[in-house]
């Protein structure tokens, strides 16, 4: 009798085993998650929790956008020449870092998935933190040990939020021509990425 049950059982295990199988090969399997460090045109770092699927669509896009940036770059510095407000002030090129996307961990629990970004993105901010104070602590020993004034570090901090602001308008400028050339590539009318046969077509018009 106990031989049979056990055989019982011993058929309860395997088709449960042969089951599972299939649900992964059908991908009715564990649905994983992964962690992205991912950095923005000025250096930022930043987290997210993606499916594989949804970050290989984030890298082909990142991918994608790489092959207009030289013409991107290009056309925001034309444009900005030809600003009166920007045409004296060289173009940053320094400002348009690249965007990244790399995958740190993969999980197949949501919670610990949770748990492992808010850790990543409180190491960021404690990170900024700690910065912060040493800059403060630093610019109050200097003024305590009259090695530089209030009036010095004010400046400072003018001069940085002048060139943050400006920086800032390039990227943006970088970003709309980016978005501009990427239209023209995918066959945008008569534009600049329009092939010579649509060229010829507009002007007949």
């Amino acid at each position: 009798m106990k031989g049979i049950v056990f055989a019982i059982a011993a058929l309860v295990l395997v088709s449960q085993f042969v089951r599972a199988a299939g649900d992964d090969e059908k991908g009715g399997g564990v649905e994983k998650t992964l962690l992205i460090k991912c950095v923005d045109r000025s250096g930022n770092v930043t987290f997210e929790l993606m499916s594989p699927a949804d970050f290989k669509l984030y890298q082909e896009q990142i991918a994608k956008e790489g092959k207009s940036v030289g013409k991107a770059m290009m056309a925001a510095e034309k444009a900005w020449k030809e600003d009166e407000t920007t045409r004296k002030k060289g173009f940053p090129r320094g400002a348009i870092g690249a965007r990244t996307a790399v995958s740190l961990r993969e999980f197949t629990d949501a919670t610990k998935a949770g748990e492992a970004l808010s850790s990543e993105e409180e190491k960021v901010e404690n990170k900024a933190q700690a910065e912060k104070d040493r800059a403060e602590k630093r610019e109050a020993e200097s003024i305590k040990n009259k090695t530089r004034t209030k009036e010095y570090f004010d400046k400072e901090k003018s001069r940085d939020a002048e060139k943050e602001s400006l920086w800032n308008s390039a990227r943006n400028l970088f970003e709309t021509k980016l978005q501009e050339v990427m239209g023209q590539a995918e066959g945008g009318g008569g534009g600049e990425g329009a092939s010579n046969e649509e060229k010829r077509d507009a002007k007949k018009k």
